[in-house]
């Protein structure tokens, strides 16, 4: 293939034609052979990517480029953009559009982070993070770039971006505009209200906290607007189109003290607000959960309890007309659709993934039954669509983790005393009967299952034994103690679900045969291979404070696994190092252990 001359700054669109073991992917364009960094998907993605150049201490026979597409970073990518930062990326303030990476240099007052490309300072808007950090940006203004991070970004970034870089057309105010608005919050020098999700400073101390004023707008100062107060009330009230600010004032106002959000959680879910999420992400999860219980609960009132069930519509419009006054409309904004991720649509929990509620045909949920999973001597998971003041008004202590339920202090006596039934954990998570677990079980399914000729199409993919159950075309090959060897293969469908053969080669013969494995087994069959091939996946439970345990997974868990990990309430943390995090508490810890000891795994318990 000829090859062409790439110059640095060409942005183009390639695909993905190899990923390394340690997740690298690479692309032929037009003859030239260019990585782009840790990626998380498999070969044969389309990606746009920004060619960046050669450099001898990298190495002289690949290119490099930033990959463009951010959702299939991988999560060592930074690591990576830092080391081919000094010798490819231009030492000069972005251009507007350009997509690049910086490190922050300064984080000023109101946690504003600044950068020093070329010797100009570049403001990056209010930032989580820290001096020395590396960011992805894009160049906004000849002095101002935007955070592409979202896990970077700080709090209300966009509008304080916007202000900041002074877009103004994007705000919902302007120099010179009339508002109204409420004083939300104040310092030494001044205060502070709000117009949607811009701040307004108002120099001088001329109102009070949760009061009403009328005022102009008068200029900019860093993040923020400033303002002049023209007339003071009386009075407090709501703010029409109000964001997480104004809601929180509005909260304050009506009774909701230091911390109205956390204040308003504990009135509208009940219990013990010790025993509610410590951080406002998990609060809010709980929430929204226990609005779509109670939701259900008044659409089912009355109706025969053998065939209730209640359409999405209505049950949506019940949880966000009691929800959105401290939540915002879900469907205000793309992505942040709180009613739909928490009751069936997300990668982390949801009720209907945990059992709470079920998905029926045709847009109908239906509380499940009651029932309970024990996690220890004196504590159980609480699966049920009744709302959570049910068991709490019958006299039992229910931790809210996230949108699980543990009843805490309690034993399997004063469950059946309050007639609730308990489930086994390997029946819950759908182990009952599951073959396919131990290198025995492999032996016998091979041994007992109809086979056909081997009948390998091109497009077939075989697993590699690569971190993220990787299918490429070079399989992992194992052989049998009588000496049959096996590998694993997938079947693209191009409507549909991907089907999976086991490759069988027996060692006295020349032809090989095929069985088909359901799709559930997949990574069973994938961690299988690995302990039978000599590198066997990896689980280590390691104390993170008194009360927590930190799950480190070097594969991601089956579904079985995956929903007791979720039963329990287990927080995601991150990737590190090539190993997925988990946090739980102490008490869930033992039945963690074993239920990943139902899997081909090494585990290592230092709790």
């Amino acid at each position: 293939m000829m090859t062409r001359e790439l110059e640095s700054d060409d942005e183009f669109v390639a695909t993905i034609d190899y990923v390394t073991k340690n997740s690298i992917g690479s692309v032929n364009y037009h003859g030239n052979q260019i990585s782009i960094g840790p990626v998380n998907c498999e070969k044969g993605r389309e990606v746009q990517v920004r060619y960046l150049g050669r450099h001898e201490s990298l190495g002289r026979d690949v290119g490099f480029a930033l990959c463009l597409d951010e959702d299939i970073l991988g999560p060592e990518y930074d690591k990576w953009v830092r080391k081919v930062m000094d010798a490819l990326l231009p030492d000069r303030p972005p251009e507007v559009g350009e997509v690049t990476y910086a490190e922050i240099k300064e984080i000023q007052e109101r946690n504003l982070g600044v950068a020093i490309l070329g010797g100009e300072r570049i403001q990056l808007g209010p930032v989580y993070a820290q001096e020395g950090d590396l960011v992805r940006i894009v160049g906004v203004t000849n002095t101002c770039a935007e955070v592409r991070d979202n896990k970077a970004r700080g709090e209300n970034y966009a509008t304080r971006f916007k202000i900041l870089s002074k877009q103004t057309t994007e705000l919902p105010v302007d120099i010179g505009d009339e508002i109204t608005t409420v004083i939300a919050e104040g310092d030494e020098n001044a205060l502070i209200g709000y117009v949607g999700d811009a701040p307004i400073k108002f120099p001088g101390h001329g109102a009070e906290i949760g009061q009403k004023i009328d005022g102009r707008v008068t200029g900019f100062e860093g993040d923020r607007l400033v303002g002049e107060i023209t007339e003071t009330y009386d009075e407090v009230g709501r703010i029409d189109e109000s964001t997480h600010w104004a809601r929180m004032q509005w909260l304050q106002n009506a009774g909701f003290d230091e911390e109205p959000f956390r204040e308003f959680a504990v009135e509208f879910i009940g219990g013990d607000p010790q025993n509610l999420p410590a951080s406002d992400e998990r609060l809010r999860d709980a929430l929204v959960a226990e609005g779509i219980r109670l939701g259900i609960a008044d659409k089912l009132r009355g109706a025969d309890s053998e065939t209730a069930r209640t359409h999405i519509s209505g049950l949506r419009h019940w949880v966000v007309h009691k929800l959105a006054a401290v939540l915002d409309d879900p469907s205000a904004e793309e992505g942040t659709d709180w009613f739909r991720d928490i009751l069936w649509d997300r990668k982390g929990p949801t009720l209907t993934f945990l059992g709470d509620v079920l998905r029926l045909a045709e847009g109908y949920y239906a509380p499940a039954p009651t029932r309970a999973i024990m996690t220890s001597e004196s504590e159980a998971v609480l699966i049920s669509g009744k709302p959570s003041r049910v068991f709490l008004d019958a006299g039992l202590s229910l931790e809210f983790r996230g949108i699980a339920r543990v009843i805490t202090n309690t034993s399997r006596d004063e469950l059946k005393d309050h007639d609730i039934p308990v489930q086994s954990r390997e029946e819950y998570v759908g182990i009952n009967g599951l073959e396919l677990f131990t290198e025995e079980a492999l032996v016998e399914f091979v041994a007992k299952q109809p086979r056909e000729n081997w009948g390998q199409d091109t497009d077939w993919e075989a697993y590699t034994g690569r971190y993220g159950f990787q299918h490429e075309e070079n399989p992992l090959e194992v052989q049998q103690d009588n000496g049959t060897k096996l590998s694993f293969w997938r079947v693209p469908v191009e409507y549909g679900t991907d089907t999976y053969q086991l490759k069988v080669m027996p060692e006295e013969s020349d032809s090989a045969a095929m069985i088909s494995v359901p799709s559930r087994y997949r990574k069973h069959v994938c961690l299988l291979l690995d302990s039978l091939g000599g590198r066997q996946q990896h689980v280590d439970l390691q104390t993170g404070t008194q009360e927590n345990v930190i799950v480190n997974c070097d594969f991601a868990p089956p579904r079985p696994q995956m929903r007791w990990l979720y039963a329990v309430g287990a927080e995601w943390l991150e990737t590190s190092s090539q190993m997925l995090q988990w946090r739980i508490r102490a008490e869930s810890a033992e039945s963690v252990k074993n239920i990943f000891a139902q899997l081909p795994v090494s585990i290592t318990n230092n709790t």
